[in-house]
């Protein structure tokens, strides 16, 4: 099952939480900071995919107004 970006942040904030109150597991840190770097990657991605895609619809109109 694909999580969704906002899943993903749910369940950085519930380790984060369980951390804060000590009622996590010693290797709740290393989870988390690995987490983080998905989250990071996973956002980049998202953003460069839109973008490449607005480029696209932009490339495809321009050359429509050529042709």
């Amino acid at each position: 099952m694909a999580e969704t970006l906002t899943d993903y942040l749910n369940s950085m904030e519930r380790r984060v939480g369980a951390l804060e109150e000590e009622q996590s597991t010693p290797d709740i840190i290393t989870q988390i900071t690995k987490g983080y770097g998905t989250l990071k990657m996973r956002a980049t991605l998202r953003v460069r995919m839109h973008w490449y895609h607005l480029c696209s619809e932009s490339l495809l109109c321009s050359e429509e107004l050529i042709i």
